[in-house]
């Protein structure tokens, strides 16, 4: 079994089993991951109905993996299982220019693709790299079987070649990736509740991003070309459980119980609910991915130590 760094001691944020509430979400959530894994490459797709998945997702995924085994919502063997197809497609992936991964693949071919799927070579994120690499240290690390597999895909990837001052660099300018804090004070000042990150819709535009700050406006809402998006803000579900189990406050709690109910338990864990009313009916791996490893991290603590 995966083990946490300090098994039984007590950790930052919320400890203890889950309660049936949270058990439910994390199960929704593997179900996703279960219902949406691609039989011929064991990749995972990001959106529910969209084979395509990023370095991020797909980091999110054995993130997912691991997390479902520390919870015992699959067995180990199972697991073991996953991860290992998911590390061989993975090495089977051309690389972007003989260097490093392409930003974006498809699921069921792994072929290179841009973002909307389409055969094409579009630069590598160091920022999705680096998740990765947290995740497959954390495999490594862990279990013995997959340290091969794990140590020749990262040989692969040539990191050495991204790497400038002691910095992972990517091949292309990077967005800004919103970094979301607690956010009890706008909440308490204008009553709406708030947990905001980046999330995906159910309809154009498809993905916003939801900001403390952007082109000049506090709590702006933009696409992915900086446009604004106000009416897709919302009370992200990834955010809202992440703030719950780093930050036992009754905020965090006010914030569980509004979205403690925005899921499927067949279809997984829904993205959040719109703070002008009404859920989005979206569901990816990167949210589902995320509520597992917030779950498995109140109950079983850190997986790697930060030094």
């Amino acid at each position: 079994m995966w083990t946490a760094q300090n098994p039984g001691a007590a950790h930052p944020g919320r400890n203890g089993p889950l309660e049936p509430r949270e058990e439910a979400l994390a199960k929704a959530a593997w179900t996703y991951i279960v219902r949406k894994t691609q039989g011929a490459t064991g990749l995972v797709n990001a959106a529910e109905y969209y084979p395509s998945s990023t370095l991020w997702d797909t980091a999110g995924a054995i993130g997912a993996i691991v997390s479902a085994d520390q919870l015992a919502l699959t067995s180990h063997e199972d697991a073991q299982s996953r991860l290992g197809a998911i590390l061989a497609s993975l090495r089977k992936i051309p690389l972007f220019r003989n260097l490093c991964p392409n930003k974006a693949f498809n699921t069921a071919t792994l072929q290179r693709t841009d973002y909307s799927n389409t055969p094409r070579e579009i630069g590598c994120s160091a920022l999705d790299m680096g998740r990765a690499l947290v995740w497959l240290r954390i495999v490594r690390n862990q279990t013995s079987a997959l340290a091969g597999a794990v140590d020749d895909l990262v040989g692969y990837w040539k990191i050495a070649g991204m790497v400038r001052g002691g910095k992972l660099f990517g091949t292309a300018l990077q967005k800004g990736k919103v970094v979301y804090l607690a956010q009890e004070a706008r909440a308490k000042r204008t009553g709406i509740l708030t947990a905001r990150t980046e999330h995906q819709l159910a309809a154009a535009p498809y993905f916003v991003y939801d900001t403390r700050y952007a082109h000049g406006n506090d709590w702006a809402t933009i696409d992915a070309r900086g446009n604004p998006e106000p009416q897709a803000a919302a009370v992200a579900m990834k955010a809202a459980i992440g703030l719950w189990v780093l930050w036992p406050r009754p905020y965090t709690d006010q914030l569980f119980d509004a979205v403690s109910g925005q899921f499927d338990p067949a279809r997984g864990v829904y993205e959040g609910q719109l703070e002008s009313g009404g859920r989005i009916e979206a569901l990816t791996a990167n949210n589902n991915g995320i509520i597992l490893e917030a779950f498995a991290y109140k109950v079983k603590g850190a997986l790697v130590e930060i030094k």
